[in-house]
């Protein structure tokens, strides 16, 4: 469990999570692989935030963490209209 919250906190998982936000970036045309491989960008993100909320020190880390986080969804929610939209 311990070696599992390292890699969490550690720069290696928040590169995964860029690397998925450049990997839907590259493929831009229209179809179901931007939009899945963006959903799951967003949710990776927003599970790394929660892991961070959770474990941080201060309450203004766990304050910033909480905001970016309703960010988060309000992006998720924003996407997932227009993804339906455009599919629909």
């Amino acid at each position: 469990m311990k070696k599992l919250i390292e890699l969490l906190i550690s720069q290696r998982c928040m590169t995964v999570v860029n690397g998925l936000f450049f990997l839907a970036a590259i493929f831009t045309y229209n179809g179901m692989i931007k939009g899945g491989l963006l959903f799951i960008a967003y949710f990776a993100w927003l599970a790394y935030l929660v892991f961070c909320a959770k474990n941080a020190a201060s309450k203004g880390s766990k304050i910033t963490f909480s905001v970016i986080i309703v960010i988060v969804v309000i992006l998720i929610c924003v996407n997932l209209y227009f993804y339906v939209r455009k599919v629909i």
